[in-house]
């Protein structure tokens, strides 16, 4: 019995060695798994930032070696992160990988339709998973993680195994977005009690879709003395307000109050997800687009915590942020205090001047007309009264001639950034007129104390910062002076529009093509037979709903 005992002890201890060991890996799989799922929704959180894949990485390798135990220091993950400083593009995988205490922890941002990452993870090998775009998004709304570990060994050793590793992994989708959780509107009336606080008029209001989503436009008017026939969405007598479908129908939006304030519910509505603003089919409507009361109201909040920081959050009373000097602050504090800045006086511009530093431009009006005025080199100029672009007038910001495939221009030096900032608090504090006026205004930021007003048929070509602290902005004014559009301008601009306490006013019997900017404005109104398209750039709009991420893999 003796030497029988002691051969089936051997099998017996095989047994027992497998079985611990097996259990030990299962369960290490599954912290290590829950890590990665951390990690990869930590990312995908921090898609929303779109200026720089660095947040995305250093958020999702800094989550997945906390769950599993481990601490690398902050200047090892940013240093792994490298890689990913660039926004995401396109769809061809980018890695970052970082080794620390035995655990190794991939990031991939992107992550492409045919990645093996995109497989389900299972013992024994992966599990094969359709890609589904509604649920899954585009690659790069997709933050992978996959953790590498050593298997343990506890009595691997009695039987003669030699050790290994296993490796799971996790893929997360960024939630917020065009089309996705909270969508980003083109449009936003920030006035919370006005009647017509979008009103087309016998105009029209087109709210276009992009690849992402379709037309919106939200008011946060819940219009306590509004009416069906003065309500707070209107379509005017004969105008239209129509918010382009995609896969989904256009939304058009206000904040609580019944349909009967909330738009003429005798006009007639197409609520079908195949309308395209501008077709004859759908010219009879007044509506187009889904119409409904909202449960919350947007607020500033979402485009303050970007831009303006330190205004109180009216929630909670606090600050945004907990800096002290916000991008709007900042430009607003160097407006009134142009410390080294030198005086220019000359008010004169028929035969052109270059700004190549930064200069406070003392002029009641300083006028661009009839000559060519540049600012290069990234510098601020301060127009210590208003700016005005007249006939024959020229005003280049780091852009000369050269125009892209849209129409914007191309600047001359994409590694500068340029800030506009003008004092005057008149109507027309930054102005633009005539059918002769062209403005080619690259990676520039325009703030103004005043309002904004385009007349006639100038050409205007505008980007907005792709670095620095206004990243995607093209205009903030706190003024309740309003945005006025009148005559046929041809504009060529994408970013984000800000003139919260002041209406959009579009007068005169053209379409005024601001497709690619987002506009954040106190009421809307048309005049006349014209109207605007808006679009939202997914690239630069501020989504109103808070960032989240969900687990796809």
């Amino acid at each position: 019995m003796l030497p029988f005992v002691a051969l089936s002890m051997i099998a017996i201890l095989a047994v027992l060695a497998i079985v611990i060991d097996l259990g030990a890996t299962r369960s290490f799989r599954r912290d290590a798994r829950s890590a990665a799922d951390a990690g990869a929704a930590a990312g995908a959180v921090a898609l929303s930032d779109t200026s720089s894949g660095t947040p995305t990485c250093v958020d999702a390798m800094a989550y997945a070696f906390r769950d599993v135990g481990d601490s690398p220091s902050s200047g090892a993950i940013g240093a792994a992160c490298g890689s990913m400083v660039a926004a995401c593009s396109g769809s061809a995988a980018r890695t970052a990988t970082l080794t620390f205490n035995s655990t190794t922890v991939t990031v991939t941002n992107p992550v492409p339709d045919g990645s093996p990452l995109m497989d389900g993870t299972s013992l024994g090998g992966g599990v094969t998973q359709a890609v589904n775009a509604a649920v899954d998004g585009t690659p790069c709304d997709r933050v992978g993680v996959e953790i590498t570990r050593p298997q343990p060994s506890f009595f691997r050793g009695v039987v003669g195994g030699g050790p290994s590793t296993y490796t799971v992994h996790s893929v997360a989708v960024h939630t917020t977005g065009p089309g996705r959780g909270e969508p980003t509107p083109a449009l936003v009336a920030l006035n919370q009690s006005a009647c017509k606080a979008i009103d087309s008029g016998n105009g029209l209001i087109y709210l276009i879709g992009n690849e992402k989503g379709p037309g919106i436009a939200y008011s946060d008017s819940d219009g306590p003395s509004c009416s069906a026939g003065n309500p707070i969405i209107s379509h005017g007598s004969s105008g239209q307000v129509c918010a382009q479908s995609s896969t989904a129908v256009g939304q058009i939006g206000w904040f609580q109050a019944p349909s009967s304030r909330g738009y003429n519910t005798s006009a007639s509505v197409y609520t079908q997800p195949d309308a395209v603003c501008g077709a004859p089919t759908f010219s009879s409507y007044g509506y187009v687009g889904q119409l409904f009361a909202r449960s919350a109201r947007i607020t500033r909040k979402k485009i303050d915590a970007v831009y303006r920081c330190s205004s109180v959050d009216d929630a909670g009373g606090q600050p945004l942020c907990a800096a002290t000097a916000d991008p709007v602050e900042l430009m607003d504090a160097t407006s009134s205090n142009p410390s080294g800045f030198p005086v220019y006086t000359d008010c004169s511009t028929s035969s052109g001047v270059t700004f190549s530093s930064d200069t406070f431009v003392d002029c009641a009006v300083f006028s661009v007309k009839g000559g060519i005025v540049s600012i290069t080199n990234g510098a601020t100029v301060i127009f210590n009264g208003s700016l005005s672009v007249e006939a024959g007038g020229d005003l280049r910001v780091n852009a000369g001639g050269a125009v892209t495939a849209e129409g914007y221009p191309v600047p001359t030096d994409d590694t500068k950034q340029t800030k506009i900032i003008i004092n005057s608090t008149a109507a027309n504090a930054f102005n633009l007129q005539s059918t002769s006026a062209n403005v080619r205004m690259a990676q520039t930021t325009v703030y103004s104390k005043g309002g904004f007003s385009i007349s006639g048929s100038p050409v205007i070509r505008w980007t907005p910062p792709t670095d620095g602290d206004t990243v995607g902005l093209l205009y903030w004014s706190e003024s309740t002076q309003q945005f006025s559009l009148s005559g046929s301008p041809s504009i060529f601009a994408n970013g984000v529009f800000f003139q919260g306490n002041g209406k959009l006013f579009v007068s005169g019997g053209g379409l005024v093509d601001l497709t690619k900017v987002q506009m954040w404005v106190d009421t809307v109104g048309i005049s006349g037979g014209g109207g605007v398209k808006l679009s939202a750039d997914p690239k630069t709009a501020i989504t109103p709903g808070s960032p989240g991420s969900a687990l796809i893999r």
